[in-house]
Parts: C-alpha cells; structure tokens; sequence
C-alpha cells in the first residue's frame, strides 16, 4: 500500500521508484527505444536557428532563448538572448535574473554585464549596475558602450557630477557616438 500511494509522486520528479517496489532484474531498454529516447530529449539550436531567432518579435524570443537556456543553462549567450528578451517585453525582474544568472557562470562576460546593467536600468535600479559597470569598464578599458550605461546608471542614482565624467569618458571613447551623445544630451536636458 505504500508503495502504491508513493509512486506518483515518484513519476511526478522523474525519480526511481523504492528498492522494493522495482523488479528484481532491471529491463534493458531494446536499442531502437534507446535512440528513440536520445532523439527526444532537447538539443542545444544550430547557429543556422539561432540567427533565424533573432528575426522573431520579442515574445517569440524569449520563447526560443528560454528554451535554449532549459537544454543549457551553462550556454551564456543564450541567458544575455533571454535577458534582452524579457527586457524588451517589459518583464525586467525577470531581465535582471536571467543576467544575474550568466554572471554567476561568467563574470567577467562583458555582454553579460551590459545586458544586467540595462535590466537594472530600466527597472529603476541603477544603483545596483554601477558596480558592475565599473568592472566592465575595467575589464573593457576601451569600449564606450559600460561608461556610456554608468553614466546612466549614476544619473539614475542622482549622482550628477559622476555621470557627466562618465558620459565625457565615453564621448572621448567614441567621439560623434549617437547613442552617447543622446545619453548625454538627455543629461543636459534633465538639468534645463
């Protein structure tokens, strides 16, 4: 009767079933089920559909990426795709786990690190990316693009006076950048 009451729950978490309610020799599984069972479980995308997922609307992404993530949750690319993903659906707690994520895996991932500074952002923590930004900066000494996001992340935590050396650091990075020079002309424009 034990037994009996315990074997859901056993089928439910894909756990064996007690010592004493298996047989007493185990089956082998014939080859052609063996194959069967390999060609069913989930396989990591070709780059061929990675690139066709990119063509998907945000939804559609976050599906895909979510999916590859489940296969892989090693696969980085694929936490930074998922990342972005839910950020452009809106879903930025969601954003800001799914990077965080990467990071524990990989932190010195410099698009792990923008992609959790742009969650952070857009959810109004700005705070929390600074430090992560300033690694990212330190491990990209000549990329705009985590000095550009730190001085967001430094206006957002009203620290005006840093984000503009921020944003003047990043507008010597790349001189004429549009996207720095609408971070930083949206600065000037926040102080009239």
């Amino acid at each position: 009767a034990a037994a009996a009451v315990a074997s859901p729950a056993f089928a439910l978490f894909g756990k064996s079933k007690p010592r004493d309610a298996q047989p007493a020799q185990a089956e082998a599984k014939p080859p052609a089920e063996a194959a069967k069972a390999d060609a069913a479980s989930p396989r990591k995308s070709t780059p061929e559909q990675r690139a066709l997922a990119e063509r998907l609307d945000p939804l559609g992404r976050a599906a895909f990426w979510a999916r590859e993530v489940e296969v892989d949750p090693n696969d980085a690319k694929a936490g930074i795709n998922l990342a972005r993903a839910l950020r452009q659906l809106g879903r930025v707690e969601e954003a800001m786990r799914a990077a965080d994520l990467v990071l524990v895996g990989a932190p010195n991932d410099l698009e792990a690190i923008l992609e959790s500074a742009r969650a952070k952002i857009a959810g109004g923590k700005g705070f929390y990316a600074i430090e992560v930004l300033q690694r990212g900066e330190t491990l990209a000494p000549k990329d705009w693009r985590p000095v550009s996001l730190l001085g967001v992340a430094l206006e957002q935590s009203r620290r005006p006076e840093e984000a503009l050396a921020a944003f003047t650091r990043a507008l010597a990075l790349s001189p004429e950048n549009p996207a720095v020079l609408s971070n930083l002309g949206l600065f000037h424009a926040a102080r009239g």
